[in-house]
């Protein structure tokens, strides 16, 4: 079986994809940081459902299991409506990139829980089986692992709060496939 996880953003959205023997491929999808608004929401679009295509070609024959995070309003957060709007796009540009198997978008707290993110992304990697150092602090921090070999995968560390987050959508779109709640 094969497992993706989908972490939607209007300049790097991040795909993950593990199987069941636990071996896993993180990667990031960019567009150019001048782009704004409608116009980068436009371009990841494109970019995110050809990335998906491109990767679910390769596993014509596995079941696939598929979790893209969802958008949600909340009156506490200062973030825009209108870029949750886009944000919403390029959560459905995924979804409909996939063709085949179970597509789940759960909203952050569903799959991840309230807790801060440097701590779901350690428990990602112990999922995973490999340790992080936290970056950028402890109330934004986020996850960079340790193992010079995975951390090279991507080529800035602070890709990896993308990437971590994927691969933690992932590891849930495999939880919920085995009957497995939220961590």
């Amino acid at each position: 079986m094969i497992y993706i996880g989908v972490d939607p953003d209007l300049h790097n959205t991040a795909i993950a994809i593990l199987n069941d023997n636990g071996a896993w491929y993180a990667d990031l999808c960019s567009v150019k940081k001048e782009l704004k608004g409608r116009d980068a929401m436009i371009q990841m679009c494109g970019v995110v459902a050809t990335t998906i295509r491109e990767s679910l070609a390769h596993n014509i024959t596995s079941d696939l299991s598929f979790a893209v995070e969802g958008q949600e309003f909340l009156t506490n957060n200062n973030a825009r409506h209108e870029d949750i709007g886009l944000l919403a796009c390029v959560t459905g540009a995924a979804i409909g990139a996939v063709r085949r198997g179970v597509v789940l978008s759960p909203k952050p707290v569903q799959w991840k829980g309230n807790v801060p993110k440097h701590i779901h992304h350690a428990r990602i990697a112990r999922d995973l089986g490999f340790e992080i150092e936290i970056r950028g602090g402890i109330e934004r921090g986020y996850g960079v692992p340790k193992d010079p070999k995975i951390q090279k995968m991507l080529p800035l560390a602070s890709d990896w709060k993308h990437a971590m987050d994927a691969l933690g959508l992932a590891l849930w779109a495999k939880k919920q496939s085995k009957g497995v709640g939220a961590p």
